[in-house]
């Protein structure tokens, strides 16, 4: 069984966290570690700006 790893990453808008996420992914990549679940999540505070987050779970290839 392959051992699953976690991480989140954010960002202040949803472009900027389709950039991350495909940069994660190449590294992950080049490293041998692909990612296997993306869940998505939006956070808006009390007038501060939204928040977009995204805990991707990866693992050895």
């Amino acid at each position: 069984m392959t051992q699953k790893h976690f991480a989140v990453v954010s960002a202040i808008d949803s472009e900027d966290l389709t950039d991350i996420l495909n940069c994660k992914s190449q590294r992950l990549f080049a490293d041998g570690y692909a990612i296997t679940d993306v869940q998505f999540q939006t956070s808006p505070t009390n007038g501060a700006p939204t928040k977009y987050s995204a805990m991707i779970v990866y693992e050895r290839i």
